[in-house]
């Protein structure tokens, strides 16, 4: 299992898009994707999930990963958070 913290510095927070790309790069894989946010854990996979924790600028929050190809989810997931400008 890995895990990473991240703080979203997007004015926006961790707004519609991101959160539906993120869900999508996800569901591309068989292993357990979740994130996690004031001691609530949402698989990453829901896009309601995700969107329901309402992740604001500033927030910190995990990933956590696990399964047979987490180093390449946490690479892509990573990417994508900084390509979509919501962590620096």
């Amino acid at each position: 299992m890995k895990q990473h913290k991240y703080t979203i510095s997007s004015k926006e927070g961790l707004h519609a898009r991101p959160a539906a790309q993120l869900s999508q790069l996800a569901s591309q894989y068989k292993d357990r994707v979740d994130i996690i946010y004031e001691n609530c854990q949402m698989t990453l996979k829901s896009i309601i999930g995700v969107m329901s924790l309402g992740i604001p600028e500033g927030a910190s929050f995990y990933i956590e990963v696990e399964g047979h190809q987490e180093e390449e989810m946490m690479t892509k997931i990573e990417h994508l958070l900084r390509e979509e400008g919501l962590i620096e």
